[in-house]
């Protein structure tokens, strides 16, 4: 999807946050790589998840280079924030706060003149939104309502319960 058949990386448009829900999006991103790469415990993402990401964003690089953040420091960066996460589980909070230390070393005040916040919102913009896969949105009523899911839902009810409502758009409903 970001790359050329030669592997060069390919730069989308810039991300318009005021039209987009930024923590809606980033939470279909961190879905996306979750449950791909540690189905088992999707609220919680590895460090090889969160590595692809940065990746597939050209985010990461082997060495010092502009606009780029080294893999020593991204591995640092993402033990820093697990240890000091509740469990020690790199959950979605963690990967909001990692891409705010990542955003200033991407764009660092000391060259770009942004702040903190404007980093943050220029990481998301360019690399983050247009770069990463995302699951597709597809409303809860749409997904119960297959035959093959009414089936499911009979014998499973109860766990699927829960599992439909962490991956669905609308947040649970207490009962």
């Amino acid at each position: 999807k970001n790359r050329t058949k030669d592997g060069k990386f390919i730069s989308m448009p810039p991300v318009d946050l005021s039209i987009v829900d930024v923590n809606n999006e980033l939470w279909m991103v961190f879905t996306h790589y979750t449950v791909r790469l540690n189905p088992k415990e999707p609220e919680t993402m590895r460090k090889d998840a969160f590595m692809t990401i940065m990746k597939d964003c050209d985010v990461v690089s082997p060495k010092a280079r502009k606009n780029k953040v080294m893999e020593a420091d991204m591995n640092t960066i993402h033990g820093v924030v697990q240890s000091q996460s509740a469990g020690r589980k790199f959950v979605f909070s963690s990967f909001k706060k990692t891409l705010g230390k990542i955003a200033v070393k991407v764009f660092p005040e000391k060259t770009t003149g942004l702040k903190a916040p404007q980093a943050m919102e220029r990481l998301l913009s360019e690399c983050i939104l247009p770069h990463a896969h995302k699951r597709l949105k597809i409303p809860i009523v749409e997904q119960t309502s297959l035959p093959e899911i009414i089936g499911l839902s009979k014998t499973f009810a109860p766990s699927l319960k829960l599992i439909f409502q962490f991956f669905a758009v609308v947040p649970p409903q207490p009962e």
